[in-house]
């Protein structure tokens, strides 16, 4: 058994860890990614870094311009984006079908959720799309060869 809870120092509400989302945190980084749902809401209205900046200077994060840009990159890298994510678009298919060949549609994703981006996509459309020389020799007629 916990020797706080034996002496009676444990609190069943859990208050202080309830209060820990809507206070701020002790270092600049987590600051920013506390308030990093105002500040994506912010620069999706049009607003500028710098404009986002001085208001948090006015708010009391105190950091150089620098040092926002910075931290506001590291979120970026690190949260899944949806702008940017192109969506691919179905492919033409031929008559014939290579064994072997990729699917010629790429599932695209359903509407209202954002589409991942696919890096290989035009490699798949090129091997759709090609020529490819199918010879089989038991369809061979003898009497055409050389």
């Amino acid at each position: 058994m916990d020797r706080r809870r034996a002496a009676g120092k444990t609190d069943a509400t859990l208050t202080h860890l309830k209060a820990l989302p809507e206070s701020a945190p002790r270092t600049k980084s987590g600051r920013i990614v506390w308030a990093w749902p105002r500040i994506q809401a912010s620069l999706d209205s049009g607003r500028k870094m710098h404009e986002i900046w001085e208001a948090l200077q006015l708010d009391g994060i105190e950091m150089s311009y620098g040092q926002f840009r910075t931290y506001v990159w590291r979120i970026r890298k690190r949260m899944p984006t949806t702008a940017g994510a192109v969506e691919s678009a179905p492919l033409s298919t031929s008559g014939t079908d290579v064994v072997g060949a990729p699917a010629a549609r790429i599932p695209s994703s359903p509407p209202g959720r954002a589409s991942v981006r696919d890096p290989l996509a035009n490699i798949r459309e090129s091997e759709a799309n090609r020529q490819v020389f199918d010879y089989r020799p038991e369809l061979a007629d003898p009497d055409k060869l050389i």
